[in-house]
């Protein structure tokens, strides 16, 4: 068996290591994927949303609770090239509050979870989406 000199560690542990590290890898890119396909939306020009925000309506239409932390992570992996402070989710949110109020449509917070937009208000813009 062949010992790392530097950390007494057998080169059959840094395989299997190396292994789990690329099994991790792999799984992250699908998931990256899945986000990446879930946040591609068309939103009527009338509601006027910067692809950031289109990107955060749609998981929220899509899932029952989105987190601040599942925002940010799909908003670093809409725009790859930007690394705004965290508390951007909290200023877009509030912008896409402003810009679907009109259209009778809520963004609740769920304290300590995230936000979420009632399962009936989703289900009626996802129908109006599928109409236009």
């Amino acid at each position: 068996m062949t010992y790392c000199k530097h950390c007494s560690i057998d080169s059959a542990t840094v395989a299997a290591q190396a292994r789990m590290l690329e099994a991790k890898e792999m799984e992250i890119a699908e998931l990256k994927e899945v986000l990446h396909r879930e946040t591609k939306a068309v939103y009527p020009g009338f509601m006027k949303l910067t692809p950031g925000e289109a990107m955060m309506l749609s998981l929220m239409l899509t899932r029952e609770i989105v987190s601040r932390q599942e925002l940010y992570t799909a908003y670093l992996n809409t725009f790859p090239d930007r690394t705004p402070d965290p508390k951007i989710i909290d200023v877009m949110v509030c912008k896409v509050r402003h810009k679907i109020a009109p259209l009778n449509l809520t963004i609740d917070t769920v304290y300590g979870r995230g936000y979420r937009i009632p399962r009936q208000e989703a289900k009626e813009m996802l129908h109006m989406l599928e109409a236009a």
